[in-house]
């Protein structure tokens, strides 16, 4: 997955902790880069996967996501993820994502309600009114100061949560991003680190002292390009689901000790 094969590892064996899409991965890495060394993967579940949970209601039902249920396929991340969908041969298995998905739902106040969409919705619903006023507050939010040396910036990681809490808010923290976080990462906002999950989020206060004045003067004038040849408007989805991804490389990885 675009290491230099000098740098893969050639130990007499490779164990790896973590059976999800993350240890799965290396393990194929490592394989695909030419280490023929036994390799075994620690899990506690009984099955690897991690955070993958793909259920059919049925024969021939309705597919349901438990975990994250695709993968936008921009940056670098991205367009490793389409390059192994190509070694596995399943790169016919990711499709674009219905013009219906657009829309975007919420649970709030007691009902499911569409969030803004445009302008008007912006004013007109409650969503839509809480959410332009803190986009207006983000601006005059102080800046978070810089961490001098590395071992800071490890220190002062901030987490999802904090950092959407102090820039937007107590409503968008725990409506909007808790939410958002949940589909992309099915994962807890008060512990994934933001600069790791949303780096550009971090970067576009670091260089322009505020996330929504760094996105118009980005929008305005020009961000960074797109990763040639792929289509960044579209989430997708694998048509058997995500299990999909980890059923190829658990079939292709058959050698490896699995230990619960």
């Amino acid at each position: 997955m675009g290491w230099p094969a000098a740098l893969v590892p050639q130990a007499k064996r490779v164990v790896i902790l973590g059976g999800g899409i993350s240890g799965l991965t290396a393990a194929w890495t490592l394989r695909h880069l030419g280490n023929n060394n036994p390799i075994t993967l620690i899990d506690r579940a009984p099955h690897p996967g991690g955070w993958i949970k793909t259920e059919r209601s049925g024969e021939g039902g309705h597919l349901f996501e438990r975990g994250p249920r695709g993968f936008r396929p921009t940056g670098t991340s991205g367009t490793s993820v389409l390059r192994l969908l190509d070694e596995l041969q399943c790169q016919h298995e990711a499709i674009g994502t219905d013009p219906a998905g657009v829309s975007r739902w919420l649970w709030f106040d007691g009902q499911l309600q569409q969030l803004p969409d445009g302008l008007m919705s912006l004013l007109t619903t409650p969503i839509g009114r809480q959410l332009l006023a803190a986009v207006i507050r983000e601006p005059f939010q102080p800046r978070r100061r810089d961490a001098a040396t590395a071992a800071e910036r490890e220190l002062e990681d901030e987490s999802i949560d904090a950092f959407a809490r102090r820039r937007f808010g107590p409503f968008v923290a725990d409506k909007l991003f808790d939410a958002m976080v949940g589909g992309i990462f099915a994962g807890d906002s008060r512990k994934l680190s933001v600069a790791s999950c949303f780096p550009i989020l971090v970067d576009l206060e670091r260089q322009h002292g505020s996330v929504v004045v760094g996105m118009l003067q980005n929008s305005l004038f020009g961000g960074a390009p797109q990763d040639a040849g792929v289509d960044a408007a579209l989430t997708k989805p694998l048509s058997d689901g995500c299990l999909k991804l980890q059923k190829s490389l658990q079939v292709r990885l058959g050698w490896l000790c699995c230990v619960g």
